[in-house]
């Protein structure tokens, strides 16, 4: 082993292979020596040839405008158009021009023999302008429960763990009668998460751990719809129905695949319930101690108010206990948990902004018990409505366990509340 050489041997190895390497080039005849000096250069050349490939595919940009309809395209997507004989339904800042730069849409219709101006024409007033940020916040689902007209039901499913590869089978399209559609338009939005006509199929919900583009948060929803009812005149005789049922878990339908449940061979139960025992997914972490992960914590981006829910986590998993046993837990349930718990933070803050006499919340928007008033007589929450009892004398025992991460909001701190109870 190299590393293990000495001065000396080392200086021998080299010796050795020198000598070896002179030998192996005087064995050489010159004829041989060209040949294999012109295929490293032919290998150099084509590598070169390569690099610059490459650089000029990534150094292409799309950037060329149609004079028409004003679409970008790439330098490959556009032609020039000879306009020596200008169409008449030219507009005047086109018409003098000799030649338009157009993509192949707008050529093809150029060079025919219509004489109307092309259906994507920038002049024909169909440009729809910028997106306002309110609109393109929202994710799919929240722009269904702000349509006013939802001509058909979509479906979305993810198989597997890896999500949707392909989606096969029968598709049944009816046509609606559009005026008796538009007699019908809702005076009211956003409609009911129950009617947004948008279902999610999953057979786990790691398929949808990476992305949030299935939640349904109420504060993105609102503020869309005051902007739609404020600047889009379809919208302006839409009431806002502030007491809407948004609720994401109401698209998404977990239908896990048969046959595919694997038990853990180490999974070990106290109870000697067989059902229980083939149904957790506890991992063991100690003799005594047994663990099941979320795929996510609380910190993480999938949640609109990640790191600040807290309470709302505690309150959804207690929840959930008095629905089922927690030994009876798995990662999919821990993930409804949380989302559940992201979002009775989103309908506690946006309540407590409705409602002028209700506790207000902190500026670094984490929770107090007593902010849980505004939901205590109805949270709904995994399909069914609970209420909420707490002793509000013990709203501020709130915190880090780290001094030095708490400020003057708090009236004292986790560890100083625990100290106190147990002594």
């Amino acid at each position: 082993v190299r590393v293990n050489e000495t001065p000396e041997e080392s200086a021998t190895r080299r010796q050795k292979n020198s000598v070896q390497t002179a030998a192996s080039r005087a064995s050489v005849s010159a004829e041989e020596q060209e040949e294999m000096l012109q295929i490293r250069r032919n290998a150099r050349t084509q590598r070169l040839a390569s690099v610059a490939e490459f650089y000029n595919y990534i150094n292409t940009f799309c950037d060329q405008i149609c004079h028409i309809c004003h679409q970008l395209c790439y330098p490959n997507q556009v032609v020039k158009f000879n306009n020596s004989t200008p169409k008449e339904y030219l507009p005047g800042e086109l018409y003098d021009e000799k030649e338009l730069l157009v993509c192949n849409r707008c050529n093809t219709h150029l060079r025919s023999k219509k004489d109307n101006c092309p259906s994507k024409a920038y002049w024909n007033n169909l440009l729809a302008g910028e997106i306002p940020d309110e609109i393109l916040a929202l994710t799919q689902p929240e722009l269904r429960l702000l349509q006013r007209i939802i001509p058909y039901v979509k479906v979305i499913k993810y198989g597997g763990r890896f999500g949707q590869y392909g989606f096969k089978g029968n598709a049944i399209l009816f046509a609606l009668d559009i005026f008796q559609v538009s007699e019908k338009l809702p005076d009211m939005l956003p409609r009911s998460s129950a009617n947004a006509a948008i279902v999610i199929v999953t057979e786990t919900l790691d398929n949808l751990n990476h992305f949030r583009d299935h939640t349904i948060s109420r504060d993105r929803v609102y503020a869309a719809l005051r902007w739609l009812v404020k600047y889009n005149r379809l919208y302006k005789d839409v009431a806002i129905n502030h007491f809407a049922r948004l609720e994401s878990e109401d698209i998404i339908r977990v239908i896990p695949a048969e046959n595919k449940e694997d038990i853990n061979p180490e999974i070990e139960q106290h109870d000697n319930d067989e059902e229980t025992r083939k149904s957790t997914k506890y991992k063991r972490v100690s003799d005594n101690s047994r663990i099941v992960h979320a795929s996510w914590n609380q910190s993480h981006p999938t949640f609109s108010y990640a790191g600040y829910q807290c309470y709302a986590m505690v309150v959804a998993n207690m929840i959930r206990a008095s629905i089922l046993p927690p030994p009876l837990w798995n990662r999919s349930v821990l993930d409804e948990n949380m989302l559940a718990a992201d979002r009775l933070h989103s309908t506690i803050k946006y309540r407590t902004n409705q409602q002028p006499g209700a506790f207000n919340i902190l500026q670094s928007e984490y929770l107090f018990i007593r902010n849980f008033d505004v939901v205590q007589d109805n949270i709904r929450m995994f399909g069914r409505n609970f209420l909420l009892n707490y002793d509000e004398d013990n709203w501020y025992i709130a915190g880090s366990l780290n001094d030095g991460d708490n400020d003057n909001e708090f009236n004292f701190t986790i560890h100083q509340a625990l100290t106190n109870m147990f002594n």
